[in-house]
């Protein structure tokens, strides 16, 4: 094989492999946890602010960061940070520092300077990674 099929293949793993906990469970919610949190219904309604050492986690994934924004009645999160970190399974691990997550339709989109996404064998650099489970 070439490096551009390798590199194709183990693409595809790495997406098989963070997009298969998107397909576990239907309507799970989102589970948020931090230092700090912070609610306004009159700034945003059904929006939680997390502050501070904040984890996420949905269905086999778990989410690290500095900021989220939690909508529960979408099950949606936006989370920031320069340590903006998401392990799925043990065994792919995804770093930005801007994400959006919808856990009813199970997409998400991240985005820093450089992205990377790693599994056991193979890592992946990028500006940006949209992933949607089909």
């Amino acid at each position: 094989m070439n490096k551009t099929t390798k590199l194709s293949v183990l693409l595809l793993l790495m997406l098989c492999s963070f997009s298969s906990f998107c397909q576990e469970n239907e309507n799970t919610k989102i589970e948020c946890k931090a230092k700090k949190l912070i609610y306004d219904a009159k700034i945003e309604k059904d929006v939680h602010m997390l502050v501070d050492q904040v984890v996420f986690t949905h269905e086999g994934a778990i989410g690290y960061c500095d900021t989220a924004y939690f909508n529960e009645k979408h099950n949606t999160i936006t989370a920031r940070g320069e340590n903006l970190v998401i392990h799925v399974n043990d065994s792919v691990s995804l770093y930005g520092n801007f994400l959006i997550y919808d856990g009813e339709t199970r997409t998400a989109f991240i985005t820093k300077d450089t992205v990377v996404l790693t599994n056991e064998s193979a890592t992946l650099y990028t500006v940006f990674l949209s992933i949607k489970p089909s």
